[in-house]
């Protein structure tokens, strides 16, 4: 990486000017395969360091993530990626253990035949445990119920639909309540009122139009899914990426400049730009040229500018009774609890269960717990992303409400209190070794019903602005959660760069 003034490879003279703005994973992907291309590509991140949610922090001898810990296996795209980069002998299968789900009267595994919590079998055995024989029946009505006004072509199709108005109609609303919110909580810090069911999971509503119910569909879809475990990882943590992507990149005549915020794109000289930030930013950034107010205008449109931040407090516990696995490989915890059992985190990842090579690189006995705060109408907080909070042998502690802007001190006392009720198990004094706490503000953005409808005409506009540069938008925010779709959209949008820009 170079810094602001520092000279880098340069590629031949012939080669077209591309800007990235923004080295978060999907930036530094796009950039490296510009870069492969024969572009002459320069990254700029404001920040003092690269990979976005892609990051790391070390904890009793361990480098352990700190952002994103898995990537999803229903496609090729993150592997191919991998093999690209001679990552693919890393690649680590999770623990077979299953995750498991809390609710306020019961703790068991998740149902395992579902998507988001939506049930592909009604009538299995977990679904009816979960739900208990009323509700799995009113479930199963989907089955057999005509799709009615889902169906009609005049309906628009899963625009402006919502996972629960889906889901409450077809299987009614426990199943909103006891599957889906705690999964959508905790994988998208989002409330299933609010999530748009096309941008949370991609061809649901097609597959329950084309099968007639929607258990049906995500029977298909997970039948379509490769074999094996839903997640992956590399072992010693996901962001060895980074540093894999921006190797590479650098190594065809890339440059990466850290601690360089752009605010104006008249501060960019190039051929094309690729906006890879958060949409407030991207909205600001357009807003500097006045042919492109009108797609700022638009997009500031598309998504709340104040998400939900998310806190994850990791603990490194001495405690042998954590060998047994008591919840698997980690716990979604419904937001129902937060009003009948006081647990405040939304979830907690029982992180030495879940990899093996993390087991096996920590002595007998002890344990990495990481816990998540941040639900769905918690405020998002101004911290900044990542702030140290460590403190050895942090307390249960008693208080109010804990959430994303708690502070340090706040949420290392809940975080112990909230694994001893989420394992049923007492954490003994002295057997945390380590802790600390980092904080996400704007890393998983809202996705309200509509949004991929509106972030599809924002950059329709940006098509249309015949001014110079023109501007692409990659990242997050527009492409949805998960490194499936950031990757996958950061390589599409650089391929159509290089067969676009001679």
């Amino acid at each position: 990486m170079t810094m602001p003034g520092e000279a880098g490879p340069q590629s031949s003279a012939a080669a077209r000017r591309i800007a990235v703005v923004g080295a978060g994973i999907s930036g530094l992907v796009a950039a490296r395969d510009l870069a492969r291309a024969g572009f002459d590509v320069e990254v700029f991140e404001g920040s003092d360091r690269v990979g976005g949610a892609l990051a790391s922090h070390r904890l009793a001898g361990i480098d352990l993530d700190a952002g994103a810990e898995a990537f999803a296996n229903r496609s090729a795209t993150v592997p191919a990626l991998l093999r690209e980069l001679g990552l693919e002998a890393s690649i680590v299968a999770p623990s077979p253990s299953p995750a498991w789900l809390q609710l306020p009267d019961l703790a068991a595994p998740i149902p395992a035949t579902g998507i988001l919590g939506i049930p592909g079998d009604p009538h299995a055995g977990d679904v009816r445990a979960a739900l208990g024989p009323t509700a799995s029946a009113r479930a199963a009505e989907d089955l057999c119920m005509p799709l009615g006004r889902w169906a009609e072509p005049s309906a628009g199709g899963a625009a402006g639909v919502s996972v629960a108005e889906l889901v409450r109609d077809r299987m009614g609303q426990a199943v909103v309540d006891r599957l889906v919110a705690p999964i959508v909580a905790g994988v998208h810090s989002a409330d299933p009122e609010a999530l748009d069911v096309e941008a949370a999971a991609p061809g649901l509503f097609a597959a329950m139009v084309e099968h007639g119910s929607l258990a049906r569909g995500v029977a298909a879809m997970r039948a379509q899914a490769p074999a094996g475990a839903a997640v992956s990882s590399l072992r010693g943590g996901m962001h060895g990426l980074v540093s894999a992507v921006v190797s590479d990149l650098e190594s065809h005549g890339g440059r990466v400049h850290v601690s360089s915020p752009i605010h104006d794109l008249g501060q960019i000289e190039a051929d094309r730009v690729v906006l890879a930030v958060d949409a407030p930013a991207a909205a600001e950034l357009l807003q500097t040229r006045p042919d492109l107010r009108a797609a700022a205008h638009g997009l500031a449109a598309t998504t709340d500018a104040s998400p939900n931040g998310v806190a994850l407090v990791t603990l490194v516990v001495d405690h042998p009774a954590l060998d047994s696995r008591p919840r698997g490989t980690g716990i979604l915890v419904s937001p129902q609890c937060l009003r009948e059992s006081g647990v405040f985190a939304k979830a907690m990842t029982h992180a030495s269960a879940k990899w093996t090579w993390l087991q096996e690189a920590l002595p007998a006995g002890r344990h990495v717990l990481r816990l998540s705060y941040g639900r769905v109408d918690d405020p998002a907080g101004a911290g900044p992303e990542r702030r140290a909070g460590r403190e050895r042998g942090a307390g249960a502690g008693a208080g109010a409400r804990i959430d994303a802007a708690s502070s340090d001190e706040e949420l290392l006392r809940a975080a112990p209190r909230d694994a001893e009720r989420l394992l049923d198990l007492a954490l003994p004094p002295g057997s945390i070794v380590d802790a600390d706490v980092v904080r996400w503000t704007r890393a998983v953005p809202r996705s309200a019903p509509g949004h991929a409808e509106r972030v599809a005409g924002v950059r329709e506009e940006l098509r249309r602005v015949d001014g110079d540069p023109a501007v692409s938008l990659i990242g997050t925010w527009f492409s949805g959660t998960g490194l499936v779709r950031v990757i996958g959209e950061a390589r599409a949008v650089a391929a159509e760069i290089s067969a676009t820009v001679g």
